[in-house]
C-alpha cells in the first residue's frame, strides 16, 4: 500500500511528511535538481560518509553520467557497498578521512548504523585513515566535482585535510551541527574555512530537529565555489 501511494503522490506536485512541526524538512533530491536546472553537471561525485549508499544512489537518478567514488570506514558497511560499487561501476574507499594519513579509531555498532564516529577510545574500532588530498591527489584538476560528506562532526577536519583539492571542487554539500555533541565544529567556524577558501553559503538542504521539542539539531549545508554560475544569480525574484 505505502508503495501504491508513493507512486500515485510521484505523479502530483505534493509530498507526505510526519508531522514534526513546522520549518523542518528533507529537501536533498530537489536542491540536487535545482543545482542541475542551473547547469550544474558534475562529473565526479564524492560521497564522504556513504553508509550503504544512498546519497550516491539519488545523486545517480539526477546526474548518472558523473563518476563516483563512495567512502566509508565502517566494516560492516564494506560488503553491501562493494556489491553496489561493482554493480554501478563505482568506487569504494574502505577508509575514514580526516586531516592526516595513517589510523583512527571508530566507534562503531554491528548494525547499519548512520552514527559512527571518529574516537580517541583506547577500545574503539581501529581503522585506515586518509586525507582527501591523498586519495584524489591531483585527478580531479580537469572535472566538475560534488563534495558530500557526512562524518557525524568530522566535516571541517576533513576540508583540512583537502586543501590540495579544494580549488578544484564546485559544490561541498555538509552536514552541520547547531550545537557541540562530540568535537564537531560549530557552524560559525564550518562558513568561516569555507569563506576564507573562496565558498559561500548556497542552499540548505535539509533540516533536522530532535522529536522531544523540534528545536533544529543538524542541518546539510550546500556551499558553492565563489564566482561560479551557481551564485552569479542575485536577483531577489
Amino acid at each position: 500500500m505505502k508503495k501504491l501511494i508513493k507512486r500515485l503522490m510521484a505523479a502530483t506536485p505534493y509530498r507526505i511528511m510526519r508531522d514534526n512541526g513546522p520549518n523542518r524538512f528533507n529537501g536533498m533530491e530537489a536542491c540536487l535538481r535545482s543545482m542541475k536546472n542551473r547547469d550544474f553537471q558534475p562529473t565526479v561525485v564524492i560521497d564522504g560518509g556513504a553508509h550503504v549508499g544512498t546519497f550516491s544512489l539519488l545523486a545517480k537518478s539526477i546526474f548518472p553520467k558523473a563518476d563516483y567514488h563512495l567512502i566509508e570506514p565502517q566494516p560492516v558497511c564494506h560488503t553491501p557497498l562493494r556489491a553496489l560499487c561493482m554493480k554501478e561501476g563505482w568506487t569504494l574507499h574502505a577508509c575514514a578521512i580526516s586531516d592526516h594519513v595513517g589510523s583512527s579509531r571508530l566507534r562503531v555498532t554491528q548494525d547499519f548504523d548512520t552514527g559512527a564516529y571518529l574516537t580517541a577510545d583506547a577500545d574503539a574500532h581501529e581503522i585506515k585513515t586518509e586525507t582527501l588530498d591523498h586519495i584524489f591527489s591531483d585527478t580531479l584538476k580537469a572535472e566538475r566535482v560534488l563534495l558530500k560528506l557526512d562524518l557525524q562532526g568530522h566535516e571541517l577536519r576533513a576540508l583540512q585535510g583537502a586543501a590540495g583539492i579544494l580549488p578544484h571542487i564546485d559544490v561541498i554539500l555538509t552536514e552541520a551541527s547547531f550545537y557541540i555533541q562530540l568535537a564537531e565544529p560549530t557552524i560559525a567556524e564550518l562558513i568561516g574555512f569555507l569563506n576564507d577558501n573562496q565558498f559561500q553559503l548556497y542552499d540548505i538542504a535539509a533540516l533536522g530537529a530532535r522529536e522531544r521539542d523540534n528545536r533544529p539539531h543538524q542541518a546539510d549545508l550546500v556551499f558553492a565555489r565563489t564566482g561560479s554560475l551557481l551564485v552569479a544569480d542575485t536577483g531577489w525574484s
